[in-house]
């Protein structure tokens, strides 16, 4: 009996660690800046992010300190549809500092001509863009090091 009682407080530590690994992930949120009304719409619209990676990606700007910049419009031109969106990183506390290279960008194209689909297809940009960053971890690291120099600079 002994032995069952000690198996399940094991079970019993073990889950409860589990469970609070996966709140904190559930509980990381992907802040965003933007200037453009567009981006905004369409996020509004689409409901939020909805890529793969989300967890992976919040947490890495959650350790950096950092949100992520977007930049991007939708349209129809040449009787497509298009949108494109381009993402970067910046200090969470001091948005001002933004890094560009290492961003990531995304272009996607339809062929049927019409400025309703323009809000699902830059979300969907947003989506593959962020999905898909591979540079992220050097976007992060040269942030950090734009950091670094300010605070030598300030410091002198």
């Amino acid at each position: 009996m002994r032995s069952f009682s000690a198996n399940v407080s094991k079970f019993f530590v073990a889950s409860c660690l589990a469970l609070a690994s996966f709140s904190a992930y559930a509980d990381c949120a992907i802040v965003r800046v933007t200037s453009a009304d567009k981006v905004r719409q369409a996020l509004k619209h689409g409901g939020g992010y909805s890529f793969g990676n989300y967890d992976e990606v919040c947490e890495k700007l959650r350790r950096a300190n950092a949100v992520i910049v977007i930049s991007g419009s939708d349209g129809v031109l040449a009787n497509r549809s298009f949108a494109w969106a381009s993402i970067g990183v910046a200090d969470a506390v001091n948005q001002n500092v933004m890094v560009t290279a290492f961003s990531t960008n995304q272009t996607i194209m339809d062929e049927y001509a019409s400025a309703h689909l323009g809000p699902e297809l830059l979300m969907s940009a947003i989506d593959n863009a962020l999905n898909s960053w591979t540079e992220l971890d050097n976007a992060l690291a040269e942030l950090n090091n734009v950091r670094q120099k300010m605070h030598k600079a300030a410091s002198k």
